[in-house]
């Protein structure tokens, strides 16, 4: 008996330091279920493509089909609230740019938004070899849009674009430390991650969330693959812009390959450029590819 006590207390404090590492915070999130993301995703590219040829047919009835009677679409400047209004903004779009050529590019989802890229030529000096690239953010009610964001990237050369903010995100989500990536937020920001099912609040909460990521995907590499942001608002000038994103996130386990997920992240920064929201989505595919989902 005296000789398996001490293995008995032995295990009984690595028990106990096993329990105090967990106690110590993380928050992980729940991954979305295959079949529910195949048809957030499918939904998402399928309107979201629609919209895109239907402004590139031209056909002004094709067009106004794709949203719903109360869309309300921002683009810098006030609002366009209700049809009558958007299709007045279509109206001129397709006087003015009668060359305009386009298609839509890949997409990435929330559970309730969607984000579409939208390619651009044969306007405003752009090539189909070098396209100005906008992101707009949607909501979709059934299978129309009723919410339309538009962000563009520094092709467009509209609006000045943090990038230093997006590079600087991109190295504290690669660096493994949770409190690196804490630095980032201001102290009441808010992280919606709502396709895994969290949205961390406060610093705190984002570092916890942080420490949960890194111990599921570890060693994570986050390259910065295309930024965009968002034009100011010259009649509300105490709205702060968005910067975004689109990601490669590289993760790299100890063992079996490194599998590599894209995503589209949108910060807004305050004044003192500390991050008070964040929106994430993700691409579908990639997140079935690299085992993401149940």
């Amino acid at each position: 008996m005296r000789n398996k006590t001490p293995g008995l207390l032995s295990m009984l404090i690595f028990v106990l330091i096993l329990l105090s590492a967990c106690q110590g915070g993380t928050i992980t999130g729940t991954p979305p279920e295959k079949a529910d993301l195949l048809n957030k995703a499918d939904n998402c590219q399928q309107v979201y493509t629609e919209q895109v040829e239907a402004w590139g047919s031209g056909d002004l009835d094709r067009i106004r089909e794709v949203y719903t009677e109360d869309i309300v679409h921002f683009d810098g400047g006030p609002a366009y609230v209700g049809i009558d209004d958007l299709m007045g903004m279509a109206r001129r779009m397709l006087m003015f740019f009668s060359d305009w050529e386009m298609e839509a590019g890949g997409t990435y989802i929330s559970a309730s938004d969607c984000l579409g890229t939208w390619v651009n030529w044969g306007v405003m000096g752009f090539t189909e070899d070098d396209p100005g690239r906008e992101f707009d953010l949607v909501d979709i009610q059934g299978n129309k849009i009723s919410y339309w964001r538009l962000f563009y990237d520094e092709n467009f050369n509209f609006a000045p674009i943090n990038t230093t903010l997006l590079e600087n995100y991109a190295a504290a989500w690669s660096s493994g430390d949770p409190q690196e990536v804490e630095g980032l937020y201001a102290p009441d920001a808010v992280l919606n991650d709502s396709l895994f099912g969290i949205t961390p609040a406060g610093r705190d909460e984002i570092g916890h969330y942080a420490a949960g990521y890194f111990k599921d995907h570890p060693h994570p590499t986050w390259e910065l693959i295309y930024t965009f942001s968002e034009s100011d608002d010259e009649a509300q000038l105490d709205l702060l812009p968005s910067h975004g994103g689109i990601y490669q996130i590289t993760s790299k386990p100890l063992f079996g390959k490194a599998c590599s997920v894209q995503v589209g992240v949108l910060l807004t920064p305050d004044p003192d450029g500390l991050i008070v929201s964040q929106v994430t989505l993700y691409s579908a595919d990639d997140l079935i590819e690299c085992g993401w989902v149940k």
